[in-house]
């Protein structure tokens, strides 16, 4: 999710692995309630159990990791309460990113969603699971950055980490992983071109409530992927 600088030749090991499991969770790799042991993650990442230690606390700030004394790190299990809220959230600044980016549409930017679109499909289509997942937040990524606002989009960043965890949890058995939901973007870049501003927020709003509509309420296990399973 974070772009590398060009000239950037050497990482800060916590920084590198921070991004590893950030998209693991992205990508739904890495499930609400796994546990991510110290010692594993050292192992995993070839890490010292600092480096690990900051790494979780990073994620713990982004509420994306609960730290349970003497128990441990575990990737964080939205409840039914913070999951409707996480998506009222997405829901508001989703909608005032797209108005604002409805005024200073042009053709270059059209360019760049189609092109990302593009390649939505193609992911579908391929059957790519975790890149489709992936690019399809990307775009409501891109919708912000695009519409130069970012103090939002940076909102809307931390926000989406966390609806991944929702879908995760929350998701119907029979929900495909794309959400069947990337016509809708088609849709919006269509009213944003035409530079309906109010269009837009109304398709972002009806496309997030359908996202919302297809999880169920229910917390059960899984059987999810644990750290090994994802990263060896």
């Amino acid at each position: 999710m974070q772009n590398q600088k060009p000239n950037q030749q050497k990482r800060n090991p916590a920084e590198a692995i921070y991004d590893k499991v950030l998209l693991a969770i992205f990508e739904r790799k890495l499930a609400p309630g796994v546990r991510l042991k110290e010692e594993e993650m050292c192992e995993v990442f070839d890490a010292s159990r600092g480096t690990v230690r900051t790494v979780l606390q990073r994620l713990a700030i982004k509420k994306l990791v609960n730290i349970v004394p003497n128990s441990g790190a575990f990737v964080a299990k939205p409840d039914i309460r913070e999951a409707k809220e996480v998506f009222e959230a997405r829901r508001l600044i989703e909608k005032n990113i797209v108005l604002e980016l409805a005024k200073s549409f042009n053709k270059e930017k059209k360019a760049i969603l189609e092109n990302h679109v593009d390649k939505e499909h193609q992911a579908e289509k391929a059957g790519e699971e975790a890149l489709s997942i992936r690019l399809s937040g990307e775009f409501h990524l891109l919708l912000g950055e695009l519409s130069e606002k970012s103090v939002l989009t940076e909102l809307l960043r931390e926000v989406i980490f966390r609806t991944s965890l929702i879908i995760s949890l929350y998701k119907k058995q029979t929900l495909p992983s794309s959400l069947g939901l990337q016509c809708d973007h088609d849709e919006l870049i269509a009213a944003l071109s035409e530079g309906d501003g109010e269009k837009a927020a109304e398709l972002m709003e009806i496309h997030l409530l359908a996202i919302e509509s297809q999880l169920k309420l229910t917390d059960e296990d899984d059987g999810s992927a644990g750290l090994r399973d994802v990263f060896l």
